[in-house]
């Protein structure tokens, strides 16, 4: 639940004002969450170009909606490149959100280097 800041029209009024704004306290009182939600999901997908890579995305969840609204308007192929690792927590809320809008790769390492290995001595035989 997001607890709304009095600093926020603060924020916003010097945002108007100046280019930069800086916001610092101590630790963890929720300067980095007030900003994220000044600022919206849908403006920090505007801020870069495809393909936008997104690591760890389990946890960055409220952009789920606003990739699925970008990859229906706009139809663009790649525009968006997602890890995570907690694959079968993952796996239900990308199902939902992003049913047939996406490809899951499963990436394993062992067989990665198992492919280069064999690539490399396919290539030493030739």
């Amino acid at each position: 639940m997001y607890i709304k800041r009095q600093l926020e029209d603060v924020v916003r009024r010097a945002s108007e004002t100046f280019p930069v704004v800086m916001v610092t306290g101590p630790r963890q009182v929720g300067k980095t969450t007030m900003l994220e939600k000044l600022a919206g999901p849908e403006l920090f997908l505007q801020c870069y170009p495809p393909p936008v890579p997104i690591d760890e995305f389990q946890y960055a969840k409220e952009l789920l909606p606003f990739i699925k609204i970008h990859a229906d308007k706009y139809k663009n192929n790649g525009d968006f490149w997602l890890t995570g690792s907690q694959m079968f927590h993952m796996m239900k809320q990308v199902s939902e959100s992003l049913a047939a809008h996406m490809s899951i790769l499963i990436y394993n390492e062992i067989y990665a280097i198992s492919l280069r290995w064999r690539t490399s001595l396919l290539s030493c035989i030739s």
